[in-house]
């Protein structure tokens, strides 16, 4: 199936304006051939290249990863991109146009929750499974980890699987309840998630470009100290500037397939030292 022909199709459903949640500026679809096959993908407006008006479309098969189609489409292809504002772009096709509008986020750390000493707020996050994060930087170990922004509703119900840890019913984010901070600390992704893509493989494919583009927030530094052999090999979203469509993934937890390793985790959070128990499970999985 042809892309642009997809788009097309996908272009003319769409009422005159859209919102679009996700911190990538992800607009997420499915749909069925009249074979009845079954595709899903998204829609992407990329803020990290907001002069070439250019927007990317990739679906793939539902029961078949080979079968992915990718497409770049702008003005050779009769779609015309503009900004109306810093989170708000216009798209044209032969005459209809469509306003597509970014989710606004809250650029200071969460409120229900304490950072440690060594920890510095760098993002945030509203990931495609629905639920909010907060990106944050270890400066002790320079490593990076994700928790669950508790000043907003997950829409999710988290069950304790092993002391202090907790699975989501519906995400299946395995998360250490850190009560000595007030906060949930993404711990874990399911490995079937990760390897079908779908809506809960993890929060590192959903930066806050639209405010890594006006400056408000910084990615780079922080991925150049975790790992200097990057200097200068990526862009200020982190993306490498050889690989233009790569970037680098921020993922510090556990892709897991079985709970043994969370079992271990509750055991040392119980009996290690706070700083001693960071320490080792950041530098265990920030291996990116």
């Amino acid at each position: 199936m042809d892309p642009r022909l997809v788009f097309g199709e996908l272009f003319d459903e769409m009422p005159d304006d859209v919102a679009i949640r996700p911190s990538e500026n992800c607009l997420y679809f499915s749909f069925s051939t009249k074979d009845e096959e079954a595709y899903r993908g998204c829609i992407k407006v990329p803020a990290r290249l907001p002069s070439s008006g250019m927007v990317s479309i990739f679906y793939r098969h539902k029961e078949d990863a080979n079968r992915a189609h990718v497409g770049k489409l702008g003005p050779n292809e009769g779609v015309s991109l503009q900004r109306v504002t810093p989170l708000s772009y216009v798209a044209t096709v032969n005459q209809k146009s469509v306003e597509f509008h970014f989710q606004e986020l809250r650029l200071s750390k969460p409120t229900r929750c304490k950072l440690r000493v060594s920890e510095l707020f760098v993002a945030p996050c509203f990931d495609e499974s629905g639920i909010y994060f907060s990106l944050l930087f270890d400066t002790d170990t320079n490593c990076f980890l994700w928790i669950v922004n508790d000043d907003y509703p997950t829409h999710d119900e988290f069950t304790e699987i092993f002391p202090n840890i907790e699975i989501g019913c519906r995400s299946r984010f395995v998360v250490l309840n850190d009560r000595r901070n007030s906060r949930r600390v993404l711990v874990g992704v399911s490995k079937a998630e990760v390897k079908t893509n779908s809506y809960y493989d993890g929060p590192f494919d959903q930066l806050p470009d639209n405010y890594i583009e006006t400056g408000d927030v910084e990615i780079q530094k922080f991925i150049h100290l975790n790992n200097p052999d990057r200097i200068g090999m990526v862009d200020c979203f982190g993306f490498f500037k050889m690989l233009i469509a790569s970037r680098v993934a921020i993922i510090p937890y556990y892709i897991y397939d079985d709970f043994a390793i969370f079992d271990k985790l509750s055991d040392a959070y119980r009996n290690e030292s706070e700083s001693l128990f960071f320490s080792q499970f950041l530098k265990g999985v920030n291996r990116f």
